[in-house]
């Protein structure tokens, strides 16, 4: 059978195969998507954020699996010098809460507690309010700087002037001044639960003025959204006064952004387009945690690979880690056992680890920690970040950002799912046949991995109603953060047709493998 892709834009649902190419021999421009049914789930869900080009298909058991896809809101819609007061705040993040992280909020202040400051664009010399929330520090105006695809609204200069430039996303990623950066997931996140939750984010976050029908905001911590309104990708504008559309740094294809509307107090954060043009709010220091790039240090003859290992004090467990360019990571799977946990065999999880729901891998019950509270099927919540779920003290379920870290490590070094795939376990591996296609074929021997920086990557396949499915094939792991409300979640996966690596979204209702990192 060929492994299909399928998507459309808007409301539609974004469905993506969960396989790729050789991307030494085939060009993604010449890449195409055809329809597939999901055979693994009885709702219509998406792999909308994968982070490598697709094949239109490959053969048996290349299979797509796929989660939902968000509402989108398309159909509404050098050097710097900055000085700012001190703030103080716990640096917490938000997949999708409808409830307020009371641990991690901070009460609304006035506007004369409001931390603000003052950034001045070398490039340029426009100055720019910023405003400190929590441990962030923000642009409190849209950025203005011209670069090549950033737009007026209408293209009339006055909007520009009144509500920054609307970008594409290529260009935004690189139109912040010097310090200062487009924000991740995680960082938006983080400013989502350190004022409260998604559920009023809409409401404190708003400008005072200029929402139509009066649905303004109380600015509560100075950060003054204001409805921009945006750009589709055939250059026609629609939704000023009505809507606030930021870019964020994460994603693929389609690009992570928060969502601000006239008749909502709430706001959201999901994928749209890329080539959308919406307004940038940098961030100082964006991304600065993660700038170390990893070294190969691992061939068939030589391993010099920094080492460590943990010790679960719940069970006895050691697991071997190594390190990756600045993160910690553990070298197995975990094998904790746990409730809602799988193991086929006690001597294979000994190998591949155990299969754990969402919900047991983000310790849901709060066994042994409150950052993972209440996250589980059929809920959204409020992780408090980094969520330590089922891993050992002192370690943690890797964010979606963490996971992305980890691919921008090693990303220079070569094809990232073969750096990070073990060199046994994986079954046969794959035939390109050019125009974007790879056929699986069980004799080959291009599906296993180098193990060049000694993640060690195993096919442990997935658990679902059914049991083990696909072991030798494929292993997803866990992420903390949520893709969809409710319903799916960011996941890892490396697969034996695939060169390089996918985060993709998956049903929290999968029983996926999970690699802890370690706290910083």
């Amino acid at each position: 059978m060929r492994c299909l892709a399928y998507w459309t834009l808007g409301l539609a649902a974004l469905l993506f195969v969960a396989c790729d190419d050789d991307s030494s021999s085939v060009n993604p421009d010449e890449i195409s998507s055809d329809v597939v049914t999901d055979e693994l789930s009885s709702s219509a869900t998406t792999d909308a954020l994968s982070s490598s080009v697709i094949p239109d298909s490959c053969a048996e058991p290349c299979r797509s699996t796929v989660g939902d896809l968000p509402s989108s809101s398309s159909d509404k819609f050098s050097s710097s010098s900055e000085q700012a007061q001190p703030s103080s705040g716990n640096e917490l993040g938000s997949s999708s809460s409808e409830t307020a992280a009371s641990s991690s909020s901070q009460a609304p202040k006035s506007s004369a507690a409001i931390a603000y400051g003052t950034l001045t664009d070398e490039r340029d010399g426009q100055t720019y309010k910023t405003v400190t929330i929590g441990k962030q520090t923000w642009m409190a105006e849209n950025l203005n700087f011209e670069t090549r695809f950033s737009y007026c609204y209408e293209n009339n200069d006055e909007n520009c002037a009144k509500y920054g430039r609307l970008y594409k996303w290529e260009f935004a990623m690189e139109a912040c001044p010097a310090g200062w950066g487009l924000p991740s997931l995680e960082e938006f996140q983080v400013l989502v639960a350190t004022i409260g939750g998604l559920s009023t984010a809409g409401k404190v976050l708003k400008s005072t003025e200029g929402w139509k029908d009066g649905g303004n905001g109380t600015d509560e911590y100075g950060f003054s959204a204001l409805p921009a309104g945006y750009m589709k990708e055939d250059s026609t504008f629609y939704s000023e006064g009505e809507i606030g559309q930021f870019w964020s740094a994460s994603g693929t294809t389609w690009m992570y952004q928060l969502d601000l509307s006239y008749d909502s107090d709430e706001a959201s954060l999901f994928g749209l387009y890329s080539e959308s043009g919406f307004s940038v709010r940098c961030l100082k220091s964006a991304g600065a945690a993660h700038e170390v790039k990893g070294t190969p240090c691992k061939t068939d003859s030589t391993d010099t690979c920094e080492y460590g290992s943990v010790t679960d004090d719940r069970d006895g467990q050691t697991y071997k880690t190594v390190k990756i360019g600045d993160q910690w990571w553990m070298a197995q799977n975990l094998n904790y056992e746990t409730e809602n946990s799988f193991c086929a065999d006690d001597s294979v999880c000994a190998k591949y680890g155990r299969f754990y729901t969402w919900s047991a891998a983000m310790d849901s019950a709060a066994k042994w920690s409150e950052s993972g509270k209440g996250c589980g099927l059929g809920s959204s919540c409020s992780p408090s970040y980094p969520v330590r779920g089922v891993c050992p003290s002192g370690w943690h379920l890797p964010s979606q950002d963490e996971w992305t870290y980890l691919r921008v490590a090693v990303q220079d070094a070569g094809p990232i799912a073969r750096m990070l795939k073990s060199t046994d376990g994986w079954i046969g591996g794959y035939v390109n046949m050019g125009g974007g296609q790879a056929v699986y074929d069980s004799l080959a021997d291009n599906g296993k991995g180098t193990d060049a920086f000694g993640f060690s990557g195993l096919p442990a396949g997935y658990w679902d109603v059914r049991g083990l499915q696909d072991d030798g094939l494929m292993t997803y792991f866990w992420s903390s953060s949520e893709y969809a409300y409710n319903s799916s979640v960011h996941s890892f996966l490396l697969h034996v047709c695939m060169e390089n690596a996918m985060i993709t979204s998956r049903s929290k209702t999968y029983g996926q493998s999970v690699r802890c990192v370690m706290d910083r």
